[in-house]
């Protein structure tokens, strides 16, 4: 577990940035300590035996998948948070049983390995004000794989077409950077150059 931590704290120096949300690097590296140590030590439930960390399957690079011996197969997804307070939980759970991400990974692991996946589970990890973690339990299986992968075939296919706005995406992690290219220029790609600055390929 020691050697785990420090190379958590490892990368939070090397990725630290100053001007983030007023902390200094001695506090994050507090906290953090004290979270990742959590988190190691409920990362692995008991009965469940490690499958693969880490891997990387269907573009997607999963935490971590587990075997349990009456369960099967299991994909844990770590979330990091903060602070969550605990009045929103309820939300946060219905947020986990809609995942397209775990989703995505559960089909994943099913397909790679060739047998159901018939649990995912998102692995909230909460910083502050003091650490604490817990697993939201989500029920997958065949036909709820079935389903999503339908779905993400429309959406693969809409994607090798035309661009279109995706409005429940505009205000995701911060906002997307194409918003004024979307909802300003209307998608007219040769007045970017107002707001945009072309990269070189």
């Amino acid at each position: 577990m020691r050697a785990v931590v420090a190379a958590g704290q490892t990368a939070l120096v090397q990725e630290f940035n100053p001007d983030q949300d007023g902390w200094t690097l001695e506090g994050l590296a507090e906290i953090f300590g004290k979270g990742l140590t959590k988190a190691v030590a409920t990362a692995i439930p008991p009965h469940e035996t490690v499958v693969a960390v880490e891997p990387w399957i269907a573009h997607s690079r999963i935490d971590m998948v587990t075997r349990h011996p009456e369960l099967g197969l299991i994909v844990t997804d770590d979330k990091l948070h903060m602070e969550l307070e605990r009045r929103w939980l309820p939300r946060r759970e219905a947020e986990s049983q809609t995942s397209w991400q775990l989703h995505h990974e559960a089909w994943a692991v099913s397909r790679t390995m060739g047998e159901p996946v018939e649990w995912a589970r998102h692995h909230l990890i909460v910083l502050t004000p003091r650490a604490w973690t817990m697993y939201v339990m989500v029920r997958m299986g065949a036909e709820r794989l079935a389903m999503w992968e339908a779905d993400a075939l429309t959406v693969w296919a809409a994607m090798e077409g035309p661009p279109y706005r995706r409005p429940q995406a505009c205000t995701l992690f911060g906002g997307c950077v194409f918003q004024r290219g979307c909802w300003t220029l209307h998608g007219d790609v040769s007045k970017f150059p107002t707001f945009y600055a072309a990269k070189e390929a």
